[in-house]
C-alpha cells in the first residue's frame, strides 16, 4: 500500500451521527481481499472503511477529531499498521 494523498473533512451531516470526520485516502495497492484495510489517525481508529474497487484508496470515518500532528497509519492487520508520513493538521479539516 502506498498513500499519495489524504484529506480530512468535518461533516455537517455525517452518515452515522458518531462519524464526525471523513478520511479520504488515495494511492495504490488497496486491493480488496478477505482482510480489509485497517487505519488509524494517531490513536483514533478509522471506522466504516470502504475500499475503492480499483485499489486506489479508501474512505473511512473518525468518531473524534485527532490530535494535531497525529499520523495516519494503514495496513491489512490492526497490529501491523505502517506510518504513511501524512499528519492531521487543523488547516486541512
Amino acid at each position: 500500500m502506498r498513500v499519495d494523498a489524504v484529506t480530512f473533512e468535518v461533516l455537517a451531516e455525517p452518515p452515522i451521527p458518531e462519524w464526525i470526520v471523513r478520511v479520504t485516502v488515495t494511492g495504490t495497492g488497496f486491493t480488496i481481499t478477505s482482510m480489509p484495510s485497517v487505519a488509524r489517525v494517531g490513536s483514533v481508529p478509522v471506522e466504516g472503511v470502504l475500499e475503492d474497487a480499483g485499489g486506489l484508496g479508501f474512505i473511512g470515518y473518525l468518531r473524534e477529531v485527532p490530535a494535531d500532528g497525529a499520523h495516519l497509519f494503514v495496513g491489512k492487520v490492526a497490529g501491523a499498521l505502517q506510518d504513511t508520513g501524512f499528519a492531521f493538521e487543523p488547516g486541512i479539516v
